[in-house]
């Protein structure tokens, strides 16, 4: 008899094994679709909360960014042409509250050939973004000539119309009077893609 009800009993678990095998591919979709409802529901709010706090860093229905690339064309007091392209866009700022949430990369063509690549750290001046700075730190190791250094920045919508001093490197702090570091310059950029900044770079280099 004892045999017999042990016999029964591991039946009955093969049973049950099999029942719970039949049903673990429901069991697995229910469980999927609950992680993905749980992942899609931190996207939306972490999506939420960056909308909120940086409103200029993603592009809503009726609201374009601030964010992306940007083509444009600037001409030094003395009359230097270079093309200047930027790369602007969201960053977290590694935790520090004081810092601004603009970052990117730029770059800069001259009809001389020079040619320079720039790291973008800036802060926005209001909550929507029309009203930044920037600052411009070369990639590489400085080479002597004039270069980006601290912009002001206004945005418009498909416009971005930036205000700054150019620096010179390879000159002693106050002992420069060239009019291109001491004046400032204006120029406007507008939405464009690295193509068009060789394009661009091109024509400057053939005048």
């Amino acid at each position: 008899m004892d045999e017999r009800q042990r016999a029964l009993e591991v039946l009955s678990k093969w049973r049950q094994h099999q029942a719970s095998k039949q049903q673990s591919p429901a069991a697995r979709r229910k469980l999927l679709g609950r992680l993905a409802f749980v992942f899609a529901s931190i996207f939306i709010v972490l999506v939420g909360l960056r909308a909120a706090m940086d409103p200029w860093s993603l592009p809503l229905p009726g609201m374009p960014a601030l964010t992306g690339e940007w083509v444009g064309t600037l001409v030094s007091p003395q009359g230097q042409r270079f093309g200047v392209y930027f790369d602007i866009k969201w960053d977290a700022g590694g935790g520090c509250p004081n810092c601004g949430h603009i970052g990117g990369g730029a770059q800069s063509c001259r009809a001389d050939g020079d040619a320079r690549q720039y790291t973008l750290k800036g802060k926005p001046q209001t909550w929507r973004g029309e009203v930044f700075t920037l600052g411009a730190t070369q990639s590489v190791d400085d080479a002597p000539g004039l270069r980006l250094y601290g912009m002001d920045g206004r945005w418009l919508a498909d416009e971005l119309h930036i205000t700054a001093t150019l620096a010179s490197i390879g000159v002693k702090s106050g002992a420069n009077s060239n009019p291109d570091t001491t004046r400032p310059v204006a120029w406007t950029m507008r939405r464009g893609t690295r193509r068009d900044f060789t394009v661009l770079c091109a024509r400057i280099t053939a005048k």
